[in-house]
């Protein structure tokens, strides 16, 4: 029941997970956490700084008692950061000032975390929690500036090249079945491991090759089907 309101995560990698997801097909854990950014978004979207305080109250409360809302509050401000940029370069406002207050709001995030997670805890993996959290976050920022720095330094200088154009291209007839490729690549996977037996190769030609038409039969051919009868 709690997969259809999406409260699923992995017990193993982080405490006060209410339910494994769904058949065991673990990459559902980040469907929970995208189907809720989403409906936060939703909530809040014309008042940006409230992200930070949700991600914060998130982050404080799963302190105090580990539970899956918690989790979801606290990784949000990732998510929305994303959107946050995407909007200043829609509307030409990227600037110094938007760039310094994302990175105030993680180092903010990333220094809360730390004493209270990190600091006079033990540590067992850098897989688990408590630094699962604060290496999701720590990377975030550091692919999030890196990107900035991708868009500003480099872009403009290969944004007309022909290699990059038509890696762009490609990747573009690819965007439109990504999620389900993600979604759908591990149950398929662990279906035909045991016929593939001890063969890697094989494994992951069929896993490719079924998991990209099963992955355009939905998302391009049914999706666009429901949508034109709906």
């Amino acid at each position: 029941m709690l997969n259809f309101i999406m409260l699923q995560d992995i017990s193993a990698l982080k405490p006060g997970v209410f339910t494994e997801p769904l058949f065991g097909n673990s990459p559902l854990w980040s469907l929970s956490y995208e189907w809720w950014f989403y409906m936060l978004f939703f909530i809040h979207f014309i008042f940006y700084n409230i992200a930070l305080i949700i991600s914060l109250f998130g982050l404080i409360t799963y302190f105090y008692f580990y539970n899956q809302i918690s989790l979801i509050l606290m990784y949000y401000y990732i998510w929305f950061s994303g959107a946050f940029i995407l909007f200043a370069l829609v509307n030409k406002q990227l600037n110094t000032k938007v760039i310094y207050t994302i990175s105030f709001s993680y180092l903010l995030v990333i220094l809360l975390y730390v004493s209270l997670f990190i600091y006079n805890k033990s540590i067992a993996s850098i897989g688990v929690h408590p630094i699962l959290e604060l290496r999701h976050y720590s990377v975030a920022l550091l692919i999030l500036l890196f990107g900035i720095f991708f868009y500003k330094k480099i872009y403009v200088n290969i944004k007309n090249n022909y290699l990059y154009t038509k890696v762009i291209y490609y990747s573009s007839l690819l965007a439109p079945i990504s999620f389900s490729f993600y979604v759908f690549h591990y149950p398929i996977k662990n279906y035909f491991q045991s016929f593939t037996e001890y063969n890697n190769v094989l494994l992951l030609f069929i896993t490719l090759s079924i998991t990209v038409i099963f992955s355009y039969i939905v998302e391009v051919k049914l999706y666009k089907l429901i949508r034109n009868k709906l």
